[in-house]
């Protein structure tokens, strides 16, 4: 279970309880580092992520163990980190250890929504599916792709765990994109279904026949109200600048208001599930 609760993450409510533990105000937790007791209430309401100096000197201050320190110093780092290497580059050096780090930013979330045009969202991806998205380019040898696969599935391990919430948002281009088979795209769809039947999960279908006013670049990632994951051919970047973010939040709300969801896109999913199974029995006769 996630340490926070409403917009306060898990860095925000450990720098919170450790001052309170030291028995420090925050204006004086703020005058040791050279901060203001405003920027020591930003940090602790999840409404800004410190630096990872900041969370270090917090730390000292607090007098916090060593590995508490460093886990909230690298989750800091996490946050704040804005541009990965090309998308390539990090496929080829670390596909693991990038769903590590994205992993441990959905620990710390009790609210993830996400928006994908052209992939399923790695939350509700097959392990068959994963595998043929990782083998994609031949960069990755075989033992690569299932540690990457692997921690893909880990993951999602989040979507059964009680008190989160999740929203996924799809339009019909990754549900009609051929990712391996028909049959690993029926079980795909099926899957997809499966967890549009969850409590704690919407899924939304944007159908090719909508009208939209909004046209969105690349696919994200909205983790509660302070930060954002974009994945672009030229890199994966990290948002978790406010102005930014709330824009990315409107954008997400803009998109939310076109999509079907409930019964309408458990109809849309059934029927490509169908249509996928139909190219199946074709191929058959």
């Amino acid at each position: 279970m996630p340490s926070r609760r409403g917009d306060q993450d898990e860095l925000s409510a450990a720098l919170r309880k450790l001052r309170k533990a030291a028995g420090l105000s925050g204006v004086e937790a703020g005058k040791r580092i050279g901060q203001t007791q405003a920027s020591i209430s930003r940090f602790e309401n999840g409404r800004f992520v410190p630096t990872p100096e900041t969370v270090e000197a917090l730390c000292r201050v607090y007098r916090s163990a060593l590995d508490e320190r460093q886990r909230l110093v690298q989750l800091s780092r996490d946050l704040r980190e804005d541009v990965r290497p090309a998308a390539r580059v990090v496929l080829q050096r670390g596909a693991a250890r990038m769903q590590e780090r994205i992993g441990r930013i959905e620990q710390t979330s009790i609210t993830v929504r996400n928006f994908h045009p052209a992939v399923v969202s790695g939350l509700l991806q097959l392990p068959d599916y994963a595998q043929v998205i990782f083998s994609a380019g031949g960069d990755l040898s075989a033992d690569e792709v299932k540690v990457a696969v692997d921690q893909r599935m880990a993951r999602q391990a989040l979507l059964t765990e009680p008190g989160r919430s999740f929203t996924f948002l799809l339009t019909e281009g990754p549900l009609r994109w051929q990712v391996g088979s028909p049959q690993l795209m029926a079980a795909q769809l099926d899957h997809i279904a499966a967890v549009a039947e969850q409590l704690n999960a919407r899924v939304g279908v944007i159908p090719w026949t909508t009208a939209v006013d909004v046209a969105p670049v690349a696919g994200f990632d909205l983790y509660d109200e302070r930060a954002i994951i974009v994945g672009t051919d030229a890199g994966t970047t990290f948002i978790t600048d406010p102005p930014d973010v709330a824009s990315y939040l409107r954008l997400f709300a803009d998109l939310e208001a076109l999509a079907s969801f409930d019964d309408d896109a458990l109809t849309v999913l059934r029927g490509i599930a169908a249509d996928y199974r139909s190219l199946v029995s074709q191929a058959c006769t």
